[in-house]
């Protein structure tokens, strides 16, 4: 896939973007969990819950927010949302996301706070900015499977 090095290089910068001295966001400059997602991909079975009539961004908050939830599918034509314990193996579904928990490494926060105050040069708002970008990254650029290390070696 084209560009892979790019998002790469893309996400490394906006990583350091985000670390700045006195910024008012979040304590947590790094998120305990984040999604790796799918685009037209459905993971079957594992099933902890459904939510009907609800939206993909409301899906993949109720998947970050359940402590058993490690992966979910989102059905786009019928706004249906499946949280589920175990990521099985991804199957053709069209209109269907599907996205996978990862969490952080342990000592993240603290490599992002010492990054932080390293680039007090940059201003509040690019730091929000940043980590809201952040925030939606998996939405933005949705993974196909692809791994992090696919993309540092393509």
């Amino acid at each position: 896939m084209c560009g892979h090095g790019f998002w790469t290089s893309a996400i490394l910068a906006l990583g350091l973007a985000m670390f700045v001295p006195g910024a008012a966001v979040a304590d947590d400059l790094i998120p305990a969990k984040r999604l790796a997602i799918s685009e037209n991909a459905d993971m079957p079975g594992g099933d902890l819950a459904s939510i009907f009539d609800t939206t993909l961004d409301a899906c993949e908050t109720a998947c970050l927010t359940n402590k058993q939830c490690e992966a979910f599918t989102f059905n786009t034509h019928n706004g249906s949302c499946f949280a589920k314990k175990g990521q099985g193996a991804a199957t053709a579904f069209d209109g269907a996301y599907s996205g996978y928990v990862i969490k952080a490494d342990k000592g993240a926060e603290a490599l992002a706070q010492t990054r932080r105050a390293e680039l007090e040069f940059l201003p509040d708002d690019d730091v929000q900015t940043s980590t809201a970008l952040a925030a939606n990254i998996a939405n933005l650029h949705v993974t196909n499977g692809f791994t992090a290390q696919d993309d540092l070696t393509s």
